[in-house]
């Protein structure tokens, strides 16, 4: 269902107000979940708690909640696809990844490959997900490199070939997350993320 159709049938916005921000679309562009919110037709909640309703997920509520230190996800991937990993449960194999927009099944089967863990998605609001990324943004673990030049993929092998042979790695594992591949080394003292820009078909 159209989000607006949606937003309407929870009673969250009128038939009148969605007429209004259609007409905002039409004439300026945007999403209609922003546009409506910008007009104070609906709160961040309303339209957060719809768009997963969409996608028959569950919302969860970050207020107060502090990100799980033991899981990490590279920060061109979180600011790219607007998520966070919001809960671990290592005894269970089981990650909670919060979403703003939409679900990217890609991603969500690449962090299965990298962490060993069962992905299960929820959504989280646009305010709640820049806080928490602004607040992650002084704590950020180092140990993470992007390389954002374009290079073959015989490049990206012999690069990988040699952090694993720096870092004494025992394994090495990937994923394909839309404009990257992701590769994940399992050094003896820590974990190297390396994010390599896809080139171009």
């Amino acid at each position: 269902m159209p989000l607006g159709l949606l937003l309407i049938s929870r009673e969250s916005i009128t038939s009148a107000q969605l007429k209004h921000a259609l007409t905002e679309q039409s004439e300026h562009g945007g999403n209609i979940g922003e546009i409506v919110q910008r007009l104070g037709f609906a709160t961040e909640e309303q339209v957060t708690s719809a768009v997963a309703a969409q996608w028959g997920c569950p919302t969860f509520n970050m207020n107060g909640y502090r990100l799980p230190p033991n899981i990490h996800i590279p920060r061109p991937l979180m600011d790219g696809y607007r998520i966070l990993p919001l809960h671990c449960a290592e005894a269970q194999g089981r990650l909670l990844v919060g979403f703003v927009d939409a679900i990217h099944h890609q991603l969500l089967y690449a962090i299965e490959n990298i962490s060993s863990l069962s992905v299960t998605a929820c959504f989280i609001t646009p305010s709640s997900f820049a806080e928490a990324l602004q607040a992650m943004t002084r704590t950020f673990r180092q140990n993470e490199l992007v390389f954002e030049r374009k290079i073959s993929i015989p490049e990206m092998a012999a690069a990988c070939r040699n952090y694993v042979a720096q870092s004494g790695a025992e394994r090495i594992r990937f994923g394909i997350c839309r404009d990257y591949l992701w590769a994940r080394v399992f050094g003896s003292a820590q974990e190297l993320d390396l994010l390599f820009r896809l080139p171009e078909n």
